[in-house]
Parts: structure tokens; C-alpha cells; sequence
């Protein structure tokens, strides 16, 4: 089947009956060291305090494409590492932190 005739699923089968999933989990790390280059980037840029050449939008570019990059690997990987349980736990608790906890700004203050 062509590439541009399969739907996502097909895509992510075909990759992942041709890529261990050894080798797509040091493919996800490269893709979340990029991610985290790439945020770390905007934060330096938005604190101005060690100036670098690139634009605020050329940042949130790259930022956009290394999440992209991350959520194809996650997304090929699938479920196989994730415990549905502990991911709803740790969603509630993410959301009850947002809804009822003490909240900081990137300046490091309390809201």
C-alpha cells in the first residue's frame, strides 16, 4: 500500500513491524532531548538573559515540530509501556494541583 493511501494506524504498524520498539525508545529519547533543547531555548530568549540569534516565532517553530516528533513516537510506541490506571491517577492529580494547589509563575512567585 502506498504511504499516502494508509490512514495513521496503518502508519504507525508499518513503522513499528520495522523499528524495534529498543530502537523507537532511543528514537523518543533523541525526540524529548530535542523538546527540551527547544523549550529551554524559549525560556533563555524570554528571560533575555543570555541573548541567542533566533526569533521568538523561529523557537516556538522548533518547539511545535519537536512535539510533533515526540507525539509520532509516542503515539508509534502505543500503549505498550503506559498502566491505563497510574495514567488516569496521575491525570486526576495533575488536574486537582491546577484546581486547589498553590500556583507559581516562571518567575519562581506564587499566584
Amino acid at each position: 500500500m502506498m504511504d499516502s493511501q494508509m490512514n495513521r494506524v496503518e502508519k504507525f504498524k508499518a513503522i513499528r513491524h520495522q523499528v524495534s520498539c529498543y530502537d523507537m525508545l532511543i528514537q523518543l529519547a533523541e525526540e524529548c532531548n530535542e523538546l527540551s533543547a527547544a523549550i529551554l531555548k524559549y525560556v533563555r530568549k524570554d528571560r533575555n538573559a543570555n541573548p541567542t540569534p533566533l526569533s521568538g516565532q523561529e523557537i516556538l517553530n522548533r518547539i511545535e515540530t519537536e512535539c510533533t516528533d515526540v507525539t509520532i513516537c509516542l503515539d508509534v510506541i502505543g500503549r505498550l509501556y503506559v498502566d491505563e490506571d497510574l495514567y488516569d491517577e496521575k491525570l486526576n492529580r495533575w488536574l486537582d494541583r491546577l484546581n486547589g494547589k498553590e500556583r507559581w509563575d516562571l518567575g519562581g512567585t506564587a499566584e
